[in-house]
C-alpha cells in the first residue's frame, strides 16, 4: 500500500515553522511508502526555499485561501483519482506534527497502514461528537438518508489533517465534494468539514481516529451521537487537541506507536471569538516539550 501525500502550506511564518518540522521529521524517519508527494501553495509564498520544494514530486499553485478548496482544486485540475492501493493524506502547515515516539524507528505512514480495514473510509486525528445540538451542521446533512434528520448531534472529524482510502474518495467525488470554489471560514466548518465525514458515514464506511478518546468509538453506532451519553470531561473542553497537562511527565502518554497530528494555528471566525481563538497553554507547552524532546 502507497501514499499521496499533500501538503496544503500557507503563506504564514507560523504555518512555515510547522511545515519546516515536517520535512526534519520526514528526513529523521524517511519512508518508503510513498508513491507520490504533492505541494499545494499560494502563487507567491515568502517562505519556502528553493531546496524545500525538492522534497516534493509537484507543487501545484492555487489561488483558494481555504485548505478544503485548495485540495478540490488540485483533484479537479488534474482530473486525479486515488489508486486502488493508495492512501490519500492530507495534511495542512496549520497543524503541526505528526510527532511518535523517537525510538520506534518506523514511519508514521506505516501505522496509519496498520489502521486499514475493507471498510475504511476515512481516519482524522481528532471525530468530534458536539456537545450541543448542532444546527449549524445538521442542516446541511439532511440530504443523507441513512442519517437521521432529527439526530442530537452528528460526528464530524476535523479536517485539518485526514487520511483517504479508495472507497473514501470515491465516496466523496461522486457526490461532489471536490467542488467547492473558494470557501469562507464559516462555510469551511459548519458545512464542508460535516459533509466530509457525514458522506462516509451515510455509505457505511467507517470513519476512524487518531486520538484518544475518539481512537475507542466506532462512529458509524449512532447510539453514540448524542455526547451526553459520555463523561463530560471528553467534551468539556476548549481544546480537544490537549493531550495533557504540559508538564515534563505528560510527554508522550502516547502509547507505542501512536501518532498524534494536532491543530496549534486558530484564527478567530464567526463561531470562533477572538477569546476562544488560539490553543490552551497546557497544549502549546505539550507541543514545545515534544519539539525539545526530539530535536529531529
Amino acid at each position: 500500500m502507497k501514499f499521496t501525500l499533500i501538503y496544503r502550506l500557507f503563506n504564514y511564518e507560523n504555518s512555515y515553522q510547522n511545515f519546516k518540522l515536517f520535512l526534519k521529521i520526514e528526513n529523521f524517519f524517511k519512508s518508503s511508502n510513498y508513491f507520490r508527494k504533492v505541494l499545494i501553495i499560494d502563487p507567491i509564498n515568502e517562505y519556502i526555499q528553493d531546496y524545500e520544494k525538492e522534497f516534493f514530486d509537484e507543487v501545484f499553485k492555487t489561488n483558494f485561501k481555504n485548505d478544503l478548496a485548495g485540495l478540490s482544486d488540485y483533484v479537479l485540475t488534474n482530473k486525479y483519482n486515488l489508486k486502488s492501493n493508495n492512501i490519500l493524506s492530507f495534511l495542512t502547515s496549520g497543524s503541526i506534527g505528526p510527532f511518535i515516539k523517537k525510538e520506534n524507528d518506523i514511519h508514521w505512514t506505516s501505522q496509519i497502514i496498520s489502521m486499514v480495514e475493507d471498510d475504511l473510509g476515512i481516519i482524522f486525528p481528532i471525530v468530534e461528537i458536539p456537545r450541543y445540538t448542532d444546527y449549524n451542521g445538521s442542516v446541511f446533512l439532511k440530504k443523507n438518508k441513512k442519517i437521521p434528520k432529527k439526530s442530537f448531534s452528528v460526528p464530524f472529524g476535523h479536517s485539518y489533517c485526514f487520511h483517504l482510502t479508495k472507497k473514501g474518495f470515491d465516496c466523496l467525488y461522486e457526490n461532489e465534494f471536490f467542488r467547492l470554489g473558494e470557501l469562507n471560514k464559516e462555510e469551511a466548518i459548519l458545512k464542508y468539514e460535516r459533509l466530509l465525514t457525514s458522506y462516509i458515514l451515510n455509505e457505511g464506511l467507517k470513519v476512524k481516529s487518531l486520538n484518544e478518546p475518539f481512537c475507542k468509538f466506532d462512529f458509524r453506532n449512532r447510539n453514540i451521537w448524542d455526547s451526553r451519553h459520555f463523561c463530560l470531561s471528553f467534551f468539556e473542553v476548549s481544546d480537544p487537541e490537549n493531550i495533557g497537562d504540559g508538564s515534563k511527565e505528560n510527554i508522550f502518554k502516547l502509547k507505542p506507536y501512536e501518532i498524534r497530528f494536532l491543530k496549534n494555528i486558530k484564527q478567530p471566525h464567526a463561531y470562533r471569538p477572538v477569546h476562544l481563538s488560539g490553543i490552551s497553554m497546557e497544549l502549546q507547552k505539550e507541543i514545545d516539550n515534544l519539539i525539545q524532546n526530539f530535536n529531529y
